[in-house]
């Protein structure tokens, strides 16, 4: 899996992805995430590829905290074509990578998701996030990256 800015090359593509109708209400679409990554000055903003086909996309955005460096992981989508395949945790892979390369180093890396959404709760955790309770209605997990 390989991440890709938003280009005027792939925009259109971009726009074809989403989820499940079932699944529509546990994350934004790409629509609004590529609104919410034009307004928050300083997100991260990538396509997930697989070869030459976009499955998915991802929304970083880095902040501080006191004397601490954070990045919420704001949007972790996969498209509903390419669900159940293992991309979601190839997608969290690559954008702990990515993460981790981001300068000046992140401290911790942050992610929310709704209690329903129990794939999504599992995939955090079984990348070491721990649930730190309710934050607007979401359940938050850290995962501490540097002390």
């Amino acid at each position: 899996m390989d991440l890709h800015p938003i280009t005027p090359d792939n925009y259109a593509a971009a726009l074809t992805l989403s989820v499940r109708a079932d699944q529509s209400h546990l994350v934004a679409t790409i629509s609004k995430s590529l609104a919410d990554a034009f307004v928050y000055e300083g997100s991260i903003f990538r396509l997930a590829y697989v070869g030459d086909i976009p499955v998915g996309f991802l929304l970083l955005y880095p902040y501080s905290k006191g004397h601490r460096n954070f990045v919420n992981i704001v949007r972790l989508m996969i498209d509903e074509h390419h669900q159940s395949k293992g991309y979601g945790r190839a997608l969290l892979a690559e954008a702990l990578k990515a993460i981790r390369a981001l300068q000046p180093p992140a401290h911790t890396a942050r992610v929310s998701t709704l209690p329903e959404n129990r794939s999504a709760l599992q995939l955090y955790k079984s990348a070491g996030f721990i649930e730190s309770g309710m934050e607007h209605g979401e359940i938050s997990l850290y995962l501490e990256l540097r002390s």
